[in-house]
């Protein structure tokens, strides 16, 4: 698969259409950043985007973790971004392949102008320990509204690189040097 890529996604981008795609463990914790909230005493662990750009729109999600001021977990979520020509999907449920419901919350809903597409935000909360349980299997997500659904994937090689580097900045939060 991994040698048909560049050729994939060249055919996708001729046709309108950009994945963003990671795959290994070293790019997901490559493309993680940590950012610090002094307002609110938060640190945030961002994953790299995954999703779509095409004509007509765009979907983007990854996870996102925040952490208090001694290193331990807030929250956890995924931040789904959509924008495209239609009627918001109006998210509001979502379960995993295990038929585990999911609260979502919804942050943002952006009616489109004469120059930009509708825009909708949610966040899927995933529970304490979620992220650690599913280091080896991934992340299959179905997130539904009143218009539709979306599927949300994450591999086994992005939570792993996502988890090594939320593990480092919670060492470094507690050692005081983030």
């Amino acid at each position: 698969m991994t040698k048909h890529l560049p050729l994939l996604l060249a055919t996708l981008s001729i046709a309108g259409c950009v994945m963003n795609t990671t795959s290994t463990p070293q790019q997901a914790s490559a493309g993680t950043t940590i950012e610090h909230d002094k307002y609110k005493g938060l640190i945030y662990v961002s994953g790299p985007a995954l999703g779509a750009t095409m004509l007509g729109g765009s979907q983007s999600w990854q996870i996102v973790t925040s952490l208090d001021g001694n290193g331990a977990i807030v929250a956890s979520w995924i931040d789904y971004v959509e924008s495209v020509d239609a009627s918001h999907t109006l998210y509001a449920s979502a379960q995993d392949a295990l038929s585990k419901p999911l609260r979502v919350e919804k942050l943002n809903l952006e009616h489109g102008t004469r120059y930009d597409y509708p825009v909708e935000e949610v966040a899927v909360d995933l529970p304490e320990g979620y992220l650690r349980e599913h280091l080896h299997e991934g992340i299959d997500i179905e997130l539904q509204g009143r218009r539709g659904s979306q599927i949300l994937k994450f591999g086994s090689g992005y939570i792993a690189g996502y988890w090594s580097k939320l593990l480092i900045a919670q060492a470094c939060v507690k050692a005081g040097s983030c």
